[in-house]
């Protein structure tokens, strides 16, 4: 699974939920590996995870933000390049537990966030 993310390669990784991002969806279906490598990433940053060269966290990329919440602040997909990594992260977190109405894919979610696979054992 992580192997073929950090290669670039995302197998059948559409994340599709809602008819809306309210969580009153009647048809909520997500692949389970992108909700589960989400979940980890965002873990292990949220407690200042750093990456390889120890000078970065996701905590210094989340003005006027708490460092341990995952609620709060999600923007619709369509959005997403307008964030960095961490809101790209908790985005996805809140959306794939709310649901969307967007499609979403490994690809967009991941999109700016290739360097933290490397932080994947």
């Amino acid at each position: 699974m992580v192997s073929s993310l950090a290669s670039g390669k995302f197998p059948d990784m559409t994340i599709m939920k809602g008819p809306d991002c309210t969580g009153r969806s009647e048809s909520k279906f997500y692949n389970h590996n992108v909700a589960r490598l989400v979940n980890t990433l965002v873990d292990r940053t949220r407690h200042g995870y750093r990456d390889e060269n120890n000078d970065f966290s996701f905590r210094h990329s989340m003005p006027n933000r708490n460092p341990g919440s995952l609620t709060g602040g999600a923007v619709c997909y369509e959005d997403l390049g307008k964030y960095d990594c961490w809101n790209c992260l908790l985005t996805a977190k809140n959306k794939i537990r709310a649901g969307c109405h967007k499609p979403i894919s490994a690809e967009l979610v991941l999109q700016d966030c290739s360097i933290w696979f490397r932080m994947i054992p």
